[in-house]
């Protein structure tokens, strides 16, 4: 099941770097720009990155893997924007596991599957999901702590602390 996971969380983030359009400006100024002027010190930073009101979290993921670029002698916006689709991938993964896990536990493997495909191919996944805007991580986020949250309750183990603390941690 991760590698079915793995091959529908490709899907958007295939599609948004093959495309390079914007589908909204803020695709730009929320995480790339940003994560852009944390490696080179220079380009487009809005006002609210600047008056402290933006979460760095983000932009600063982004930032090192474009610092990982740049070290190895990356400089083409075009594959620039491949190597930030990668944090991107594995957090789009993670979430399709999470229904995958959250769909599993009510209809079974078979459900679990086709909650998968019903949710990493729906029209709005695909448009966004590979997307650099704020809304795209946390609606994986989100999926991530339902589903851990979700956890059936067994007693105080180790295993149910974890899942407190993952869907914790993700809101």
């Amino acid at each position: 099941m991760g590698a079915f996971a793995l091959a529908v969380a490709l899907v958007p983030c295939v599609l948004a770097v093959s495309e390079l359009g914007r589908i909204h400006p803020d695709e730009v100024f929320q995480a790339l720009e940003p994560a852009y002027w944390r490696v080179h010190g220079y380009g487009v930073l809005a006002w609210e990155w600047r008056e402290g009101l933006r979460n760095w979290a983000v932009p600063g993921v982004l930032a090192a893997f474009l610092k990982a670029a740049h070290g190895v002698g990356i400089t083409d916006p075009r594959v620039y924007r491949g190597v930030v689709a990668l944090p991107q991938f594995a957090l789009h993964a993670w979430s399709l596991w999470a229904v995958y896990r959250f769909a599993e536990r009510r209809a079974g493997p078979w459900g679990g599957a086709l909650a998968v495909l019903l949710v990493g191919l729906s029209a709005p996944v695909l448009l966004f999901a590979g997307r650099t805007l704020s809304e795209s991580f946390s609606a994986s986020f989100l999926l991530v702590a339902m589903e851990a949250l979700d956890r059936p309750d067994t007693g105080a183990d180790a295993r149910v602390r974890r899942a407190g603390l993952v869907g914790g941690m993700a809101l």
